[in-house]
């Protein structure tokens, strides 16, 4: 094991050594500084290829110079009309909504009263989310109105739903809405800030409340349970009450999963909700990645924290068409990119003096159909654009094909990806599991054992051990008629020792 970890080091440092000698060419060309989970407890990190380079800056000043207010104030959310291809922005503390066109252009503002003007219907106050239909019916959490506020697709004013009409929330509950999405059904979905934590508020299209949707739960905690099995009465009074955490924001994608993130939670902070509200994610095995031991169901999303820093705070997430998940981590300025099973498979981005390719406070992150990332700084004022390199294109294709069933030419993505970072966990887990499948579905014997060597590089048990299953049964299928030879042998052998042995034992008995 030290002399595992004494090799990855070594090879580590030099190939971060390498690649902080190129990093001027950063910015130009598909080369930089990154990093992989390393599945090895003591390690945390292994040195990878930079999966997005900074590419453009978004920031609107030209644009927005003969508006009521030449630049964004405090943006708080994005949103990618799938239809047209527009992005949105909410620009919250200007109270309005900006549209860019398909090539980033700036095309109107909604909502947005002049300095003097009569408020009115349509005029936001501190919008925090927004919604685009496929009939291009705009939605806003207009946060400050504490509504959703509903315009067509010309930006004229329809409607608003106030606070929804139950007990569950009640006068003096605070109604605030920083987030909202439509489903084809026209059934709203809700996140109701400040710290609601019963999940998110679902609203028919009518607007009468409907329930509450994926709710959040606390973590199994055995300190807990005997600390109020043993206390007093007293004693419990004073305990205080551990809430659960509330959900930040959310995104509905193309095959209705409801995704949501939350801020504030140390696990399952990134959630996917099948129709009935139900976390599909299941806890995964690699928790000793982060040096956690938990009860709970939930998955961990994320890294362990390090030094002072800060469980992951996740403030946005998207999904792209091939189903690759991004979520954005508002403390470390870092973007997590996952498969459909919660694998991490990259890790992109960070804080670091206002220097372009890095964040002051992202807030929001949108992905057009051409793999380029935005990413949405209320503290800068602007959206930088990242584009993919050709390791990030090759995860996702090979993650993509994998989900699909296409184990083969998965395998062979994952081998080219192996040669150009040897150290990627996840490459040679899934890579195993490739062989483990091909062998299942018209292989040979020499897939599980190509499946098993990928597994233990990986440290991953549970598929090692099915290879292994594997391999014993189709051993011993293929072995079947020398095994029975052997233990047809074994018998005949012990017939004929036990003979003379028995009779030698049957005559010490009768001298005896």
């Amino acid at each position: 094991m030290l002399q595992q970890w004494i090799k990855r080091a070594v090879v580590g440092g030099a190939m971060a050594g390498l690649l902080s000698l190129a990093l001027p060419l950063a910015a130009s060309a598909d080369f930089g500084i990154g990093y992989t989970i390393d599945p090895e407890p003591g390690i945390g990190r292994d040195p990878a290829p930079v999966s997005y380079v900074y590419d453009h800056e978004i920031t609107l000043l030209a644009s927005l110079q003969d508006s009521p207010a030449p630049s964004m104030k405090n943006p708080s959310d994005m949103f990618l009309d799938p239809t047209n291809q527009h992005l949105w922005i909410a620009d919250t503390d200007n109270n309005r909504l900006i549209e860019l066109d398909q090539n980033d252009a700036f095309l109107r503002i909604v909502g947005q009263t002049a300095a003097n003007a009569p408020k009115t219907q349509a005029t936001l106050n501190g919008p925090q989310g927004l919604f685009v239909a496929p009939d291009g019916t705009i939605y806003v959490a207009d946060s400050g109105n504490s509504r959703i506020a509903v315009f067509d697709k010309t930006g004229k004013f329809l409607r608003a739903y106030g606070k929804p009409e139950t007990e569950l929330l009640k006068t003096d509950a605070s109604y605030k809405p920083t987030k909202v999405v439509v489903d084809p059904s026209g059934r709203i979905y809700v996140v109701n800030g400040g710290g609601d934590f019963r999940g998110v508020i679902l609203m028919d299209a009518t607007g009468t409340f409907r329930g509450f949707f994926g709710a959040n739960h606390n973590l199994f905690s055995l300190t807990s349970m005997f600390t109020r099995l043993f206390a007093t009465a007293e004693q419990k009074a004073q305990i205080a009450k551990t809430l659960p955490s509330s959900d930040t924001n959310m995104y509905l994608s193309g095959d209705g999963y409801l995704y949501t993130v939350s801020a504030t939670a140390q696990m399952g902070q990134i959630k996917k909700l099948n129709s009935l509200g139900k976390d599909v994610y299941k806890v995964t095995n690699h928790s000793h990645l982060f040096g956690l031991t938990t009860d709970s169901t939930q998955a961990f999303f994320g890294e362990k924290p390090i030094g002072n820093q800060q469980f992951p705070q996740f403030v946005s997430i998207t999904v792209d068409n091939t189903g690759i998940i991004s979520a954005l981590d508002a403390g470390s300025g870092k973007i997590y990119q996952y498969d459909q099973n919660g694998n991490m498979l990259d890790i992109f981005g960070g804080k670091q003096n206002s220097q372009n390719g890095y964040f002051d406070y992202p807030a929001a992150l949108a992905i057009r159909p051409n793999g380029n990332i935005y990413v949405l700084d209320s503290s800068r004022k602007d959206i930088q654009v990242f584009r993919p390199t050709q390791f990030a294109t090759m995860i996702h294709e090979a993650s993509v094909l994998f989900y699909d069933g296409k184990y083969q030419a998965s395998a062979t993505i994952w081998q080219q990806l192996l040669k150009m970072d040897a150290h990627y966990s996840l490459a040679h887990d899934l890579l195993g599991q490739c062989y483990l499948n091909i062998g299942q579905y018209g292989g040979t014997t020499q897939d599980y054992v190509q499946a098993m060597q990928q597994e233990q590089l990986a440290e991953d048990r549970t598929n090692y051990s099915a290879a292994f299953a594997q391999y014993r049964h189709d051993w011993a299928e293929q072995n079947f008629g020398l095994m029975l030879g052997i233990v047809a042998g074994a018998i005949v052998v012990v017939v004929v020792v036990a003979r003379p042995i028995g009779r030698l034992v049957e005559a010490a008995m009768k001298m005896g």
